[in-house]
């Protein structure tokens, strides 16, 4: 059963490519500045990591994969609250945005860890290899990513341009 589900995963993995366009059909708006971090995501843990099988032969190539989502997905959080609330709103109360974004990211990490037990136990995959330890692993290091996300943003918006995170923070400038 788990090689079918490798099979099918290795086949299927192509189509998340299509997500943020698919998103759209639904007037989901992706902003195209997002779509090729999204990418980017794609091919560390998708390509290289289940594909190509990095994951299996390096411990530290999941929390890389990890950290660089929670960079990520502080950002999408961010964005989330840029496209519900003003900028002027957003520049009073940083903190609460951060705040926002942080648990954003600490939300889509605990859904995708539900989805690594799910496969675990309905289809016998083995996404979490060390079980506790490597959920426990993979939501500290997604943590840490979004934490790291965050000193970057601050920076970004109030001392100095970082020129990639300036491109999803330019408007949120002071």
């Amino acid at each position: 059963m788990k090689d079918i589900f490798s099979i099918i995963a290795t086949l299927l993995s192509p189509l998340a490519i299509y997500v943020p366009h698919v998103l759209r059909l639904f007037k989901v708006k992706v902003p195209e500045d997002y779509i090729f971090p999204y990418y980017i995501l794609l091919f560390l843990g998708v390509f290289l990591g289940e594909s190509i099988g990095i994951y299996l032969m390096t411990y530290w190539w999941d929390k890389i994969v990890h950290a660089f989502s929670g960079v990520l997905l502080f950002i999408w959080g961010l964005a989330i609250v840029y496209k519900q609330e003003s900028i002027k709103s957003i520049k009073k109360n940083l903190t609460r945005a951060f705040v926002f974004a942080f648990f954003f990211a600490i939300f889509i990490e605990c859904c995708w860890e539900l989805f690594e037990i799910g496969n675990d136990t309905i289809i016998g995959t083995n996404m979490l290899q060390d079980g506790t330890r490597d959920t426990t692993l993979d939501m500290t290091f997604e943590a840490f990513g979004a934490i790291i996300g965050s000193i970057l943003a601050y920076i970004t918006l109030n001392v100095k341009k970082i020129w990639i995170l300036d491109i999803y923070l330019k408007d949120l400038r002071p």
